[in-house]
């Protein structure tokens, strides 16, 4: 399996200080936290969010390689589990990965746009309002973003509180 170093070279590599590179590292290491509040292998979740996006700048013309690709340039690199989670991270690929480390990487990946999307103090809102709520308030282009935020932190088991508590712990994307 790629080691934490790896990982982040690669990102360098494919997405050479982008903002998908600081995307990357965010869903990698809010991955990380996540995976330790599910009792998951936390290196594990946070390589394989590190390089969920690796193939995005090569595929931005055709999504629904998006995910597929990158999880092919990383065979053999990360457990199948892995690689499941990265192709089907996005859902312009039509793959469906129900597994655990698949439903925290959906979820981290949502959580980044989020974040992103409103300031950190609208984000920690999370403690006393659903996604949907904050979203719909703070981020209407994107809709389907509170309900998917919502659903994955329930299949997760995990609390609003959580999630805000994950974010509160990571700096904010550039």
């Amino acid at each position: 399996m790629l080691s934490r170093a790896q990982a982040l070279k690669l990102v360098d590599v494919h997405l050479a200080g982008s903002a998908v590179a600081d995307h990357s590292i965010f869903v990698g290491d809010l991955m990380a936290l996540l995976a330790d509040l599910v009792r998951q292998d936390a290196l594990l979740w946070q390589v394989t969010g590190y390089c969920h996006d690796l193939d995005i700048l090569v595929t931005a013309d055709t999504p629904s390689l998006h995910g597929p690709t990158a999880a092919q340039w990383l065979q053999g690199r990360l457990p199948p589990d892995a690689l499941a989670a990265i192709a089907a991270h996005d859902h312009r690929s039509d793959i469906v990965a129900e597994t655990a480390l698949a439903d925290g990487l959906k979820l981290a990946d949502a959580l980044a746009v989020f974040d992103l999307g409103v300031s950190r103090g609208v984000a920690l809102q999370l403690r006393s309002s659903s996604a949907k709520v904050l979203v719909d308030r703070y981020l209407p282009p994107k809709p389907w973003l509170g309900t998917m935020i919502d659903g994955l932190s329930q299949s997760l088991g995990l609390s609003r509180l959580n999630l805000a508590d994950c974010l509160d712990r990571l700096p904010r994307q550039r």
